[in-house]
């Protein structure tokens, strides 16, 4: 096994501090190289415009009254918090 407790939710097991050289090559959804599904590039086009075309049809806003402010940048070592 890759990771303990596969079937669990939890998307802090790819910050890079609990990343092994193992996890590095452990998701390859078409596989690589010569064994390369040919229909790789299709596949993630249509998966882009279902997703576009689902998002298209919600309309995001505030669960409260507070302020919304924008953040613009990135955060070194792991997700915001």
């Amino acid at each position: 096994m890759l990771f303990p407790d596969p079937d669990s939710f939890d998307p802090d097991r790819w910050l890079p501090h609990r990343v092994t050289p193992q996890h590095t090559n452990a998701f390859i959804p078409f596989s690589a190289g010569n064994r390369r599904c040919a229909g790789d590039h299709y596949a993630w086009t249509q998966l882009t415009l279902m997703l576009t075309n689902a998002l298209a049809q919600w309309r995001i806003r505030p669960a409260d009254d507070r302020p919304v402010h924008s953040r613009v940048g990135t955060v070194e070592g792991g997700s915001p918090r």
